[in-house]
């Protein structure tokens, strides 16, 4: 019998003993309905005590268990706060990104100069290291130097757009080459027609092509307007000077460790690499075809190209290399002869030097042919201009 079957008996019971006891009005009966109601009283209070210590204890572990969720709660509060502001941020970063890269534009469709590229080489500076305006920024840094004849601009450029010269950026160094090369050949076409017209005059002023030769370029004259011509050649010397600095950055890098990579850049086709050091770099196994080498210094250097055709050599002392292929070396002792072009000289001597005596430069090839183990005429080399 559960509690409230005996509960109801005993009411039951307590009935029936309180009607018997008003028909009879007996003490005893009394007592007994008495005694029942009490012990019914008694059930009920341990009754309502049992449920309400139940509902107790509920509610004690209801308690404790929103304690233990109050800390987390509290967690998961802080945690979306700060995530809605850390989303903020990142719109806020982002707009002031778009903004400045719109500065960025509209500085790039401003005349060249000298103010106009410094802000804009500044400008870009952040933005390399952008998730979303990385690639442009280096391909904008491309597109300022072929208009950028001002050499330190070109070093900030090269130094804050691609770094220290590695391997792994020689690409973009060699793409780079190819653009101030274009660079070259227009502004040389430009000089060219400039000094064969015969209506320049000093200080006259002249109609040229839009681009990086601007009058605003140039120092202020001391007597008059600069010469159209003086700009131009100015402009030359500045691109000179660019292709000097690609050389060493080459070289700097061709005398570190080549990586074991098969994928690494091997295309150093098409690059002018004008009067710079090349001294112990190492040219095994490296594209060069089309590639011009101007009185550059190319001392122990190690001359074993996979590709050389249609390479030009002017005024570089090739056989003062370390070790040059024989397929190459037959290449060079044909058509880079010491003196064979007009104007040939070399550095660090200069112009109007003593040249070197044959039988020095024989000797020099006869060490390069026993390396590359071919057999080499020594004591008919071409020398010289042809006659």
């Amino acid at each position: 019998m559960n509690t409230d079957t005996g509960v109801t008996a005993i009411r039951k019971r307590a009935t029936e003993i309180l009607a018997s006891a008003a028909a009879t009005l007996s003490l005893d009966d009394c007592k007994n309905a008495a005694s029942t109601l009490q012990a019914l009283a008694d059930s009920e209070k341990n009754l309502s005590d049992a449920a309400n210590q139940a509902k107790l204890l509920r509610y004690e572990g209801a308690k404790s268990s929103a304690t233990m969720i109050v800390p987390f709660l509290t967690l998961l509060t802080l945690a979306v706060t700060i995530y809605f502001q850390w989303s903020q941020a990142q719109m806020t970063t982002r707009a002031n990104e778009d903004a400045q890269w719109r500065d960025v534009l509209d500085n790039m469709t401003k005349p060249p100069g000298p103010t106009t590229d410094v802000v804009t080489i500044t400008a870009l500076i952040p933005f390399y290291s952008s998730d979303r305006y990385g690639s442009q920024a280096h391909e904008m840094a491309f597109l300022l130097a072929q208009q950028l004849a001002n050499i330190q601009g070109f070093e900030t450029l090269f130094n804050t757009a691609f770094g220290a010269p590695t391997w792994d950026n020689s690409h973009d160094i060699v793409r780079l080459a190819r653009i101030v090369s274009r660079a070259e050949d227009n502004t040389m076409r430009v000089w060219r027609d400039l000094k064969s017209s015969s209506g320049v005059k000093q200080g006259e002023p002249t109609a040229l092509p839009s681009g990086p030769f601007q009058s605003d370029q140039f120092p202020p004259p001391t007597n008059g307007p600069i010469s159209p011509l003086r700009m131009i050649e100015h402009a030359l010397d500045q691109i000179f000077m660019e292709q000097t600095y690609l050389t060493n950055a080459i070289g700097e890098m061709m005398r570190t460790k080549r990586p074991e990579s098969s994928d690494i850049n091997r295309d150093f086709s098409r690059f002018m690499f004008y009067e710079g050091d090349l001294s112990k770099a190492d040219f095994t196994n490296l594209d060069i075809s089309k590639s011009s080498f101007v009185r550059v210094n190319v001392a122990d250097a190690i001359l074993k190209p996979a590709k050389f055709d249609e390479s030009f050599w002017n005024g570089t002392k090739w056989w003062q290399a370390e070790a040059i292929d024989g397929a190459l070396l037959n290449y060079l002792i044909k058509n880079a002869a010491p003196y064979a072009k007009a104007d040939e000289f070399y550095l660090p001597e200069g112009r109007n030097t003593t040249p070197m005596e044959i039988k020095e430069y024989a000797a020099e090839v006869e060490r390069l042919c026993n390396g590359a183990m071919i057999k080499c005429e020594t004591d008919h080399l071409p020398f010289g201009p042809s006659k």
